[in-house]
């Protein structure tokens, strides 16, 4: 072996000696301040990737949920696609990078939000409902489309799939989150809480009733409302009625001429029902139990009269009887006195 040979083999095992990553000297981020700068100056589709992953080890902040919030808006549904730029085939290009960027930031608010501890259930995100600004961003993710579809933005996340787990968890939050509404209940660690904060929970929660029905309504879990005596303000009840009024429904034929079911919007409560509307059935019912518990309530108060009347009889009669038997034994005393 030639001594050029054995030098090059030498330099090769000096150069394997060093490892790549010797160089490298790893930098972390210290605050959201720093990882949104990094955020906002790349246009790299696999650093926005990446960013959105190293979020998965990070506990979540407000404005953390709420940008990721914003960039996850319309994962499922919108193409992303602008008029910025074509490739030579003169298809819009970035749509899909956008689409993946969306999905990946909808993936992290599964994992690190929108899910519950698996040791005790508590739903990692119970703690927005004391931040008004952030609880007020989830109903703005929550929100109607535009044009009249009573359907949500983001409706397609919801989509029930046995095989999807991002879509099982985000059903799971909207269930408890949106029942919450009317069945206000604390988590056990949660007990303790202060009870003016709790107050106030209640109270954010109540005010979103009318747009939690959607979101009910959106599971088709919109029914539950007639499960459990439970309370229907009259936002509620407006906004249910609005809905079943609101829907075109399959109606039988009011004229000869029209020959089949008529696809029209119903004209009163009942034939939406008839309509299949179970917005109209709570509104309905709701309806029936409160003449119900006003009649139920004139009985027993009539009852309590009742009682009371006859309690004050028995007592008059009772003092009567006191009387009659007290002035036979002032007469005894006195004839016995005369004597």
């Amino acid at each position: 072996m030639s001594k050029e040979t054995n030098e090059k083999e030498s330099e090769v095992k000096v150069a394997e000696d060093k490892h790549p990553l010797m160089k490298f000297v790893p930098i972390v981020f210290n605050s959201f301040e720093e990882w949104l700068a990094r955020w906002n100056g790349t246009e790299y589709l696999y650093e926005k990737l990446g960013l959105l992953h190293s979020l998965t080890g990070w506990s979540m902040k407000p404005e953390l949920v709420s940008l990721l919030l914003s960039v996850a808006d319309g994962c499922a549904d919108e193409s992303f696609a602008d008029d910025r730029g074509y490739n030579f085939y003169g298809c819009r290009i970035g749509a899909e990078g956008r689409k993946s960027i969306a999905k990946k930031a909808f993936s992290v608010l599964c994992l690190k939000f929108f899910r519950s501890n698996e040791r005790n259930r508590e739903p990692l995100w119970w703690w927005m409902l004391g931040d008004e600004v952030l609880f007020q961003k989830i109903l703005w993710f929550l929100r109607l489309r535009s044009g009249g579809f009573n359907r949500l933005c983001n409706h397609s996340c919801i989509c029930d799939s046995s095989s999807d787990h991002q879509q099982g968890i985000f059903r799971n939050f909207l269930r408890e989150f949106s029942r919450l509404g009317w069945d206000f209940r604390c988590p056990e660690s949660r007990k303790r809480q202060d009870e003016k904060i709790k107050d106030l929970m209640k109270q954010r929660l109540v005010a979103a009733r009318p747009k939690l029905i959607y979101v009910l309504r959106e599971l088709g879990e919109l029914s539950w409302l007639n499960s459990k005596d439970l309370e229907l303000d009259v936002d509620s009840i407006r906004k249910l009625t609005e809905m079943a009024l609101g829907d075109s429904l399959l109606l039988p034929p009011e004229k000869v001429s029209d020959s089949f079911n008529s696809l029209r919007e119903p004209k009163n409560l009942r034939e939406a029902a008839l309509g299949g509307s179970v917005a109209a059935e709570i509104v309905l019912l709701h309806q029936i139990k409160e003449r119900e518990r006003k009649h139920i309530k004139a009985l027993y108060e009539a009852s309590v009269r009742q009682h009371d009347d006859e309690q004050k009889a028995t007592r008059l009669d009772s003092i009567e009887k006191e009387k009659d038997q007290l002035d036979m034994e002032a007469r005894n005393i006195t004839e016995e006195s005369s004597r």
